[in-house]
């Protein structure tokens, strides 16, 4: 019994000693008395790029593929308020910037008209199918029916109780 407990106790010691430092639990859920996290040491490197590392920009869009271009001025001074024209020269060439957007993505909508005819001979219906057409199941419509609601009719309801060959509708 006292080997079982002082087993007890060091698991729950064991636990105690857990952090986010030694664990894979997050930061929040260390206790207060948790040790705090020591600060970075400094490598002697500075963050980011390092000198010579090769720039890694977007070049800029020549200005003849330029769709808009804004030129903007200065309209005040921003220590003595004094109102600035746009018509003074400049100085030094412009800070140049570049926002490039995507357009709006369009449905390309394409209509398939399939064209249901009477054979003179038979008067059969056929219809022409494109390679999108074909894709459907499209039956006979039974006498007496608007053709439009035959599209979606079930095999028993076609004329003469049968649906054609597939060969038959292109």
């Amino acid at each position: 019994m006292v080997r079982d407990l002082s087993v007890r106790v060091c698991e729950l010691e064991a636990q105690l000693k857990q952090t986010s430092r030694n664990t894979s639990k997050p930061p929040s859920s260390d206790p207060p008395s948790a040790p705090p996290t020591p600060p970075r040491v400094l490598r002697g490197k500075p963050k980011g790029a390092q000198p010579g590392h090769p720039d890694q920009q977007r070049p800029f869009v020549p200005p003849d593929q330029v769709d808009e271009m804004v030129v903007c001025h200065p309209r005040q001074c921003p220590d003595c308020q004094t109102t600035l024209l746009p018509s003074l020269p400049d100085v030094l060439p412009p800070t140049r910037r570049q926002v490039l957007e995507l357009p709006p993505i369009v449905a390309c909508v394409t209509e398939y008209q399939c064209c249901t005819v009477s054979c003179p001979t038979c008067q059969q219906l056929v219809w022409r199918a494109t390679a999108r057409c074909t894709t459907w199941s499209v039956r006979p419509a039974p006498d007496g029916v608007d053709w439009s609601a035959a599209w979606s009719l079930p095999p028993e309801h076609a004329r003469n109780g049968r649906v054609p060959a597939r060969g038959r509708w292109r």
